[in-house]
């Protein structure tokens, strides 16, 4: 009897343990050109992010893995329902250097992050954790894209943005409908967003940015200004 209740509670144990709880067992994700997306759950996950300072209070976190196929890359993070998401990347391994803390979407149950910066052949390992004050079992998705290999984009690159170099204002000329337009700074922070073809970058920094641009089939493409 008191080994059917031992061999019990280790089998409640194994099932109850998430696998990619920790980052050398992370599963690995394959950018895809749409946002194919894998479901993934706190459920029996601990907080393994200890050593780094993004969220190292976060009391549980799982992993993911992606090498990059392109300089330009997106990460995103959807259906929390009610859980305040973010990510952490690492760069080249498990012990590497932490490329992005976000948590940008304070109160929403999703993130994004597009960057330019990504080494193509490099393995960026994901932290994905929450910052609710309990233990959780929801789900979630994500997904890693490289928009710039969309198929849509081939048409979404006959849009140009003038001028460029900017001071003021930018506009964007697209024959299509636009749905969304983003803009990036240089570590992946959206600094202006809009629906329209003119979008106001006076208070913007000087420096170099990535305009993202979505059409009303969510076909994306992305170009780079420079605010002077």
């Amino acid at each position: 009897m008191k080994k059917n209740y031992l061999l019990f509670c280790l089998l409640s144990f194994v099932l109850s343990y998430s696998q990619n709880d920790i980052c050398a067992n992370s599963i690995s994700l394959t950018p895809n050109t749409n946002c194919v997306t894998t479901t993934g759950t706190f459920s029996g996950s601990s907080n393994t992010g200890t050593t780094t300072a993004c969220s190292p209070t976060s009391l549980q976190d799982v992993w993911y893995s992606f090498i990059a196929t392109d300089p330009t890359m997106s990460v995103q993070l959807t259906n929390g329902v009610g859980v305040n998401l973010g990510m952490e990347i690492l760069s080249g391994s498990c012990a590497g250097s932490s490329f992005v803390c976000d948590n940008s979407s304070t109160s929403t149950s999703s993130e994004f992050y597009l960057n330019n910066n990504f080494t193509v052949g490099e393995t960026y390992f994901i932290r994905v954790y929450h910052t609710e004050a309990v233990l959780l079992t929801t789900s979630f998705n994500i997904c890693v894209q490289n928009p710039t290999l969309s198929i849509e984009e081939n048409a979404l690159n006959q849009f140009k943005i003038y001028p460029n170099p900017a001071t003021d204002f930018i506009d964007i000329q697209y024959d299509g409908i636009l749905s969304k337009v983003e803009i990036y700074d240089s570590i992946g922070k959206i600094v202006a967003k809009t629906d329209k073809n003119r979008i106001d970058i006076s208070n913007l920094s000087i420096g170099i940015y990535l305009v993202k641009i979505v059409n009303q089939n969510g076909g994306v493409s992305t170009k780079r200004i420079i605010k002077k």
